[in-house]
């Protein structure tokens, strides 16, 4: 079955076989050891892998082989290389901003990236469909918001649903935005698939809006089920002809809740074509949350500019966190992150060094005395850490390689997830595409889904 995205297109039934055949390389790489997932590596693989050069493993997520290396690695790239689709280049910024000194004060280099990315997508894809009025879900503080009235001059409803980041969203309108006061208006809301009504007599309820004014529902970051549900609400509201959302974590949609081994989740596939494949491989055995996960973890831009010094901290990180991993389920424990942060650690670290760190970052809990937690300070925990450590240090190269392939397979998962949506919209009886607004290097949920009536 041949699923088209916005210029290219993907034979879902070879991107099933190809993770069927291949289910180590979209496995989690925190269970690289607790499911010996190196193993799977081919031996006769190991002597060219082991020896290849930083330019060769930077440029192996993108297709590169070598003559003398078996045929069957060599099939294994040119099977991967042949699901990608290429991505396109981004829109350039908006320039010429007459903004308060102060307009981005606060904003990470990443989030500011992607909201002036983002911003004149929205007016072109808007000013195509002449719409002036704006829901934007999940408004945060209200940079994107108040950008797209200040360049643009659109009435904006900002949806959010932390009530805290509303009010403060409120003070620096009032603080810095006072002409905005009548056409950016901010309300406390959680967004649900029931949440159509509340959102057009909202918009009912306000003056700067004419009853008869097109809507665009705008979503950044919309987080895991998010997406869907905006979607669905774009579909079902009145008024609403455009929706442009930028999917992410997709790795949190919601489960299914009963079968513990294999993982169904409520939004994926939410389309007919892709369900159907989906069900007729038995697509829950092996499109798991760890697919899902690889599907939202960094894009192969970054990689292929690593040095040396890179990938060894890299290389040394994963297989710590894995070691950690498998440690733990020797033990009977789970493991859990605190909420508390500490300065990243280095590859240059004694591992005594590291097992200290754990103790701010991570606590075990026992599955009988679960509200009982335990810090990582068990003299014999300690110990099996580090006789882990001794045994696979050596295996960190293979272990980048490994992360290679997944870096490679990356696009591939995501353009599946991308496509069940898009195929969703379009089921719906509605035009729909993906493009590609921030630099992936930046921010690596680079896409946004655009629907239209």
């Amino acid at each position: 079955m041949v699923l088209k995205l916005c210029g290219f297109s993907i034979d879902g039934s070879d991107v099933f076989l190809t993770f069927q055949q291949n289910e180590f390389a979209i496995s989690r790489n925190t269970h690289v050891l607790v499911n010996h997932l190196l193993d799977h590596i081919p031996s006769e693989w190991h002597t060219h892998l082991d020896n290849i050069t930083n330019d060769e493993l930077n440029a192996l997520p993108f297709g590169y082989i070598k003559d003398e290396w078996p045929a069957s690695l060599k099939t294994f790239i040119q099977t991967i290389e042949s699901l990608k689709s290429e991505r396109s280049i981004p829109n350039a910024a908006v320039h010429g901003l007459n903004l308060p000194q102060d307009f981005f004060k606060g904003l990470s280099v990443k989030k500011r990236h992607e909201i002036i990315r983002l911003a004149p997508v929205i007016h072109t894809k808007c000013s195509e469909h002449n719409i002036s009025v704006i829901i934007d879900i999940g408004a945060g503080l209200g940079y994107l918001p108040q950008l797209l009235f200040e360049k643009y001059g659109y009435n904006v409803l900002a949806i959010e649903a932390d009530a805290t980041k509303v009010e403060t969203a409120i003070k620096r309108q009032h603080l810095l935005y006072n002409s905005s006061l009548n056409h950016v208006k901010y309300v406390q809301h959680f967004v649900d698939e029931e949440s159509a009504e509340f959102l057009q007599n909202t918009l009912a309820q306000l003056t700067m809006i004419d009853s008869s004014s097109s809507v665009c529902l705008v979503g950044l970051h919309a987080c895991a089920d998010l997406t869907v549900t905006l979607l669905r609400l774009f579909s079902n509201m009145i008024g609403v002809h455009q929706a442009l959302v930028m999917p992410c974590c997709y790795h949190r949609l919601r489960r299914v809740p009963g079968d513990t081994i294999i993982e169904l989740f409520a939004n994926f596939p939410v389309s007919n074509s892709l369900r159907k494949l989906y069900d007729s491989v038995d697509g829950g055995k092996f499109l798991t949350s760890a697919f899902l996960r690889l599907a939202c973890q960094n894009t192969a831009a970054k990689w292929r500019g690593m040095s040396p010094e890179d990938h060894t901290r890299h290389s040394t990180a994963a297989m710590r966190r894995a070691i950690l991993q498998k440690v733990t389920e020797e033990v009977g424990y789970h493991l859990s992150r605190t909420k508390r942060k500490t300065h990243g650690s280095s590859e240059h670290d004694d591992f005594n060094v590291y097992l200290d760190r754990l103790t701010l970052t991570h606590h075990l809990t026992d599955p009988k005395q679960p509200d009982q937690l335990q810090l990582i300070t068990l003299e014999t925990f300690r110990s099996k850490m580090q006789n882990a450590w001794k045994c696979y240090e050596k295996d960190c190269r293979l272990l980048e390689v490994f992360s290679a392939f997944q870096t490679s397979i990356q696009s591939i998962c995501e353009n599946v997830v991308l496509l069940d949506r898009v195929q969703m919209v379009k089921e719906l009886g509605y035009a729909c595409c993906t493009r590609q607004v921030t630099d992936d290097c930046i921010s690596p949920r680079c896409y946004a889904i655009i629907a239209n009536k």
